[in-house]
């Protein structure tokens, strides 16, 4: 019995070197590299059902005063304002690696996220200046517009986010 666990010793620290080693490249990166102030480029909903009109939210907000900005601390804001004067702001923190920022809003902020179709989370890619993110989901639509998306509270498709630094 002795034998077998010497035998299988090293056999078990080369496979605990081999996985160590693994490497995602996609390391920790300083929040500052990517500080600063971004505006929305794209925000879409395309739906999966042809009998129900994608909803590009961009439509629906003041591009002027609304922007994510990102704290050198890791920390950011979101602010927001509708057409119809309603405003709202959420905050988080954000990771950041070389490849992608990810947004944690708030437990307390998630409705204000919601309200512009984002989730909890948002994963976000890094290219160049802009942070862009595809990801299928169901929204509530008619959180969006009452009217035009009347009785559309669970709608599957895919978000497309495009926030490029101002």
């Amino acid at each position: 019995m002795l034998t077998k666990r010497v035998l299988l010793w090293p056999f078990m620290l080369l496979l605990t070197v081999a996985f160590t080693g693994c490497d995602s490249n996609d390391d920790d990166a300083d929040p500052a590299d990517v500080a600063g102030r971004y505006g929305f480029a794209t925000l879409n909903f395309e739906t999966q059902s042809p009998a129900v009109p994608d909803a590009d939210v961009l439509t629906y907000i003041n591009g002027q005063s609304t922007e994510l900005e990102l704290f050198n601390d890791g920390d950011f804001l979101l602010r927001y304002t509708f057409n119809n004067g309603s405003s709202g702001a959420a905050s988080g923190t954000f990771s950041v690696t070389d490849t992608r920022v990810t947004l944690n809003v708030d437990s307390n902020d998630e409705d204000e996220f919601e309200a512009l179709l984002l989730d909890p989370r948002v994963r976000l890619d890094r290219e160049n200046t802009a942070l862009t993110s595809t990801s299928s989901k169901s929204v509530n639509l008619e959180s969006l517009d009452p009217e035009f998306f009347d009785t559309l509270e669970d709608v599957p498709g895919t978000l497309t986010i495009r926030l490029t630094r101002r």
